[in-house]
């Protein structure tokens, strides 16, 4: 029988973004359209992408490696959805600012969901995130996570917008994986070990604070060190 995996060996390449266009040569627009399956995109830039024709989907099984979450932001200009995951397809993703809408089985790190209707709407996809903030996305409901599917978290920051809880449980299975910090609560879905509701993790505006996009600058509850000890989470000591 035919392996999958060594297909995508045998194919797999690694696609750069030289420049922040919408739609040019060595966009990521581009790139995520010549991509074929187990392929890895990568950026040589910082700063934002501003989308100016529509949201950027994603239909192969790829890997997006960003820069850094503080380097590159994808804007999606009021568009709701920045990045659609198409239904089957199974992409990776880290290293950057962005909004995701899921309808296959993605996994989300390092990456901060900010500044747009929903941070990530997963209708009947999977999705696992793992080392993000959720923050600062305003919606009627479900601000942060509207979740029709599987979602699973664990060392993420949820912080409520203007408008909108930080997850709307629609009808999915939310699963924490511990050490989550949520600022109401969590639509009673965070119960792993070390995760805290209801606690401010006194996330900065969205602003400039210096680097090539704009940023949340943490505060203390968001600057904590997370040493797992058993079930318990330490501070460092600050004295």
């Amino acid at each position: 029988m035919w392996n999958r995996s060594c297909e995508f060996l045998v194919h797999a390449a690694s696609i750069t973004v030289t420049n922040t266009n919408d739609n040019a040569p060595g966009s990521l627009r581009q790139a995520l359209t010549i991509a074929n399956d187990g392929d890895t995109i990568k950026f040589e830039v910082t700063d934002t992408i501003t989308l100016t024709s529509g949201g950027l989907p994603i239909n192969k099984n790829i890997t997006i490696s960003g820069p850094g979450r503080d380097q590159l932001s994808i804007d999606g200009n009021q568009a709701i959805i920045v990045f659609g995951v198409f239904p089957g397809r199974a992409p990776t993703m880290s290293g950057l600012t962005v909004g995701l809408c899921n309808y296959g089985v993605a996994a989300v790190s390092s990456c901060v969901l900010t500044g747009n209707l929903l941070g990530l709407y997963s209708y009947e996809g999977e999705t696992i995130v793992r080392n993000c903030v959720v923050s600062g996305n305003s919606a009627p409901s479900a601000g942060g996570i509207d979740n029709g599917g599987d979602a699973e978290l664990s060392n993420t920051i949820l912080n409520a917008g203007a408008s909108g809880e930080n997850i709307f449980n629609n009808g999915g299975t939310v699963t924490s994986h511990t050490y989550n910090i949520s600022s109401d609560n969590s639509g009673g879905v965070l119960t792993g070990p070390g995760d805290q509701i209801n606690t401010d993790p006194l996330l900065g505006p969205l602003q400039d604070n210096g680097g090539p996009t704009l940023t949340h600058l943490p505060g203390r509850v968001g600057m904590l060190r997370r040493r797992r000890v058993g079930a318990t989470m330490r501070r460092p000591n600050t004295r």
